[in-house]
């Protein structure tokens, strides 16, 4: 928006519209070969961008183009005083935030995640030439503000609340203390405003709207002398959102009364005018304006009578087999608890959800009180038994028992098992008609893209190195099918990629060049599954390949090592949930329990914990387990020995009930 105007994209074309009337006073052809994705103005400049390629346009001519190396997710300008022109702040998928001078990248600051907002930071003096700051959000969840000044670059605060994505950021004095607050959205629905009463923002309002946010703004709606915010949401929903000088919440609804009390002097009104019942109208106290909202109810109720009666008529000569709905979806790595959030949401609501996949994936527990789950068994052939193909292995489905239309699923997959995921969404919608989403699982899953490798690191670390007649390109390609975080495009010779395995905590390095390619990682497994994959990939494109490897034999201790806590806590956990009975009863007939240990009375406190968590012990463990055989027959298969008479043994350690980390790297060791 600029004053009384506001510039929108649709296609190729860029347009002017007057606040007054919405008439159309300026339109500019780009002749771009792809949509615009992303705009931003500050005239008489216009920056736009597609997948890959940032354009800039000033007075209706073509400045020139900028290619970034992975996909453009955010797009901000900033203005420039010194040089009087504008730079352009580049937020990508490869973590990287890019400052763009004249074209070019000024610098580059690597933050946690895939970028996916980016703000200009509020209540700072204009940015000079040397002088830039900036706010983002990361598909991670966190947002901050980083400053840029000369050669130096300072983050000034960082928030680390919540994991999902944040899809929006924006800042408005919302709580009248002279101080711009900010404003974040995140993909689960979630509005949040944080005060800058602190020198760091501090948590003052949250509100869940159960849809992802696509935009927040702010502007005089309810009242002249202060800004209000407004919220849209992925299903077209428009909410608003003013503050109240009496320092109190004035729900809409009785639901609403307890969760506003724990808010200080915010005030929260949400009106849906498209849905909205006449009882629950935003409390304006002008009393024309309650009027004039309930008249507007009463015609779009008229309306949507008049279009049921329109469509009834017609279906008494027809009968409808196909309805039109959108369908969001996403598939996005936490790295903190190295599993995948499975989110789909549609512009309608969800009745129910089935999930089937063709590799081998774990539900992770998580509490959906309003979803019913139906995870299907399945027979070690790989299919259900007497209905479902041979190929999948993996059947759930969700009822949705409450009005939503987002729902999340929470997965763990196995590294080295790779092919997809298929989502059939089932709306609450007459006629009845599911679509279908697939994601793809690949090989080295629980990897995430790091941008370097820890200069205090000391590993062991394997080397894999493939040398043959395929291209960069080829080998690129190779690559990006076996690991996420790989980009589309090659812009250099030689490139090179670091990984990092959110579950075991291993690292992994990627060097590719025309001919040649080398991995080195601390896991020899890794290297294992790469060998498979690439080598695959080579047979059946016909291209001849020579692989040779370096293993260091220390390698094994450390990743056991890395692996031990989690497979610790598992063993020792049948032998806690034994003690729970013992220890209540004991606890019964005392009339104090403090001279028992620490590790008793811990088993006490976390009592429930334990025996829930023990549910899912049987499943929990035997994937650890997995883990460990997978290595030891790894490692046998780079000394090129069978691995099936002494995988017998390693299993009888592993269940033996004595299975300790000494025993296990004994056992590595033996050979």
């Amino acid at each position: 928006m600029h004053k009384e105007k506001a510039y929108v994209s649709q296609g190729t074309t860029v347009k002017g519209i007057k606040k007054k009337g919405g008439k159309e006073f300026y339109r500019l052809e780009t002749g771009l070969t792809e949509d615009i994705s992303m705009m931003h103005a500050e005239l008489p400049d216009f920056w736009c961008s597609g997948e890959y390629v940032l354009h800039h346009f000033r007075e209706n001519q073509k400045i020139g183009t900028f290619m970034a190396p992975d996909r453009i997710n955010a797009i901000v300008s900033q203005n420039n005083v010194v040089s009087n022109g504008y730079d352009c702040i580049v937020g990508c998928q490869d973590r990287l935030i890019r400052v763009i001078k004249d074209l070019k990248v000024e610098c580059e600051v690597v933050v946690e995640g895939p970028v996916t907002a980016l703000s200009r930071y509020p209540n700072k003096l204009p940015p000079t030439d040397t002088v830039k700051s900036f706010m983002y959000g990361t598909e991670k969840g966190s947002a901050a503000c980083i400053t840029i000044k000369a050669n130096s670059i300072k983050k000034n605060w960082q928030l680390q609340k919540g994991r999902h994505s944040i899809t929006v950021l924006n800042s408005v004095d919302f709580t009248r203390d002279g101080v711009e607050d900010l404003l974040v959205g995140r993909d689960n629905g979630s509005i949040e405003i944080w005060s800058f009463d602190v020198e760091r923002p501090t948590l003052v309002f949250e509100r869940n709207v159960n849809e992802s946010i696509t935009s927040i703004e702010s502007g005089f709606l309810f009242a002249h002398d202060n800004e209000d915010i407004v919220v849209s949401t992925y299903s077209g929903k428009v909410l608003g959102y003013c503050s109240d000088q009496a320092g109190a919440i004035q729900s809409m609804n009785e639901q609403d009364d307890v969760a506003s009390q724990a808010v200080g002097k915010l005030v929260s009104k949400l009106s849906n005018v498209a849905a909205v019942d006449s009882t629950k109208v935003i409390g304006i106290s002008n009393e024309h304006r309650i009027t004039g909202i309930r008249k507007e109810i009463e015609t779009l109720e008229e309306k949507v009578l008049l279009t049921k009666a329109k469509y009834s008529k017609v279906s008494e000569d027809m009968f409808a087999v196909y309805a039109k709905y959108a369908v969001q979806q996403k598939l996005v790595l936490d790295s903190e608890n190295a599993h995948y959030r499975l989110s789909v949401e549609t512009d309608i609501n969800i009745e129910t959800v089935g999930v089937q996949s063709d590799v081998a994936i774990d539900l992770v527990d998580a509490e959906t009180p309003s979803v019913i789950i139906s995870n299907n068994k399945i027979d070690g052939s790989g299919g259900q038994v007497g209905t479902l193909s041979a190929s999948s292995k993996f059947l759930a489905t969700f009822r949705c028992t409450e009005l939503t239309k987002r729902l999340e699923i929470l997965i763990r997959t196995v590294e080295g098992q790779y092919g997809t995921v298929e989502a059939f969404i089932l709306p609450k919608l007459s006629p009845r008609i599911s679509k279908v989403v697939t994601f793809t699982i690949k090989p080295l899953s629980m990897h995430e893209r790091i941008h370097e490798i820890p200069t205090n690191l000391n590993r062991n670390m394997n080397k894999l190195s493939i040398t043959g007649t395929f291209s960069q390109s080829e080998m690129h390609a190779w690559v990006s099918r076996t690991v996420e975080g790989i980009p589309d495009k090659i812009l250099d010779e030689e490139c090179t990629y670091f990984f990092r395995s959110t579950f075991q905590n291993t690292y992994l390095i990627c060097k590719i060049k025309k001919g040649d390619a080398s991995f080195e990682t601390d896991n020899v497994s890794t290297l294992s599954i790469l060998e498979e994959v690439i080598t695959k990939e080579a047979t059946d494109r016909k291209t001849r390949v020579k692989v040779s490897f370096e293993i260091d034999q220390q390698s094994y201790a450390s990743t056991l090592t890395l692996l031990w806590p989690k497979l610790e806590y598992q063993l020792q956990m049948s032998e806690k949930v034994k003690l729970i009975e013992a220890l209540k009863e004991l606890q019964m007939h005392e009339e104090s329990t403090d001279y028992l240990s620490e590790e008793y009375q811990d088993v006490l406190k976390n009592a429930e914990s334990l025996q829930t968590q023990f549910k899912q012990q049987p499943r929990r463990i035997g994937f650890l387990f997995d883990i460990v055989i997978k290595l030891y027959s790894d490692k046998l298969k780079f000394k090129r020995q069978n691995a099936t008479a002494k995988l017998d043994a390693l299993k009888k350690l592993l269940t033996g009930g004595k299975c300790t980390l000494e025993a296990l790297i004994n056992y590595f060791n033996m050979d």
